[in-house]
C-alpha cells in the first residue's frame, strides 16, 4: 500500500504553461521563415528588383539567418526543457539581431532593398523574443524553469 503512494507521487503531472507552447510555436514559426529565406537565397528566388541582387547574394546574410536560425533553435530546445537558459537565448537572439540587422542598415541601401515589410517582420520578431525574455525572467521568478 505504501508503494502505491509514492508512486502517486512519481507519477506527478508536470505540464508545461501555455506561454510557454506559444513560445516554442513563434520559435518555429521563425525558424521556418529563416529557412524560407536561406532557401529562396541559395536558389536566386528573390525579385530582380533587389538592387542589383547583391543584399541577397552576399555570404553575410546567409551567416546572418543561419545564426538567427540556430539560436531560435537553441531557444526552442531551452523552452522546451523548461531550462534557465531560455532566459539567455532570448537575450542572445535579440542582442544577436539586433546588432546584424542595424549592421545592414548602416552599411547597405537597407530600406531601399528589403522596404517596409521586412521593418515589419523584424519589428515582430524583436517584439516576440522580448516578450519571450521577459516571461523566462517571470517563470525564473516563479521557480518553474530550473
Amino acid at each position: 500500500m505504501s508503494d502505491q503512494g509514492t508512486h502517486s507521487n512519481e507519477t506527478e503531472d508536470v505540464s508545461k504553461p501555455i506561454g510557454i507552447l506559444i513560445s516554442i510555436g513563434f520559435c518555429i514559426v521563425f525558424i521556418a521563415f529563416f529557412a524560407v529565406v536561406i532557401i529562396a537565397t541559395q536558389f536566386d528566388l528573390f525579385p530582380a528588383y533587389a538592387a542589383e541582387g547583391y543584399y541577397f547574394q552576399q555570404t553575410g546574410l546567409f551567416v546572418n539567418f543561419l545564426s538567427n536560425m540556430l539560436i531560435c533553435l537553441g531557444l526552442a530546445c531551452s523552452l522546451c526543457q523548461l531550462k534557465k537558459d531560455a532566459i539567455y537565448w532570448a537575450l542572445g537572439l535579440f542582442l544577436f539581431d539586433l546588432v546584424s540587422t542595424s549592421y545592414w542598415v548602416f552599411t547597405h541601401n537597407w530600406f531601399d532593398i528589403v522596404g517596409f515589410k521586412e521593418l515589419v517582420a523584424i519589428s515582430i520578431f524583436w517584439t516576440g523574443v522580448c516578450i519571450i525574455f521577459v516571461y523566462c525572467l517571470n517563470l525564473k521568478k516563479k521557480k518553474r524553469l530550473s
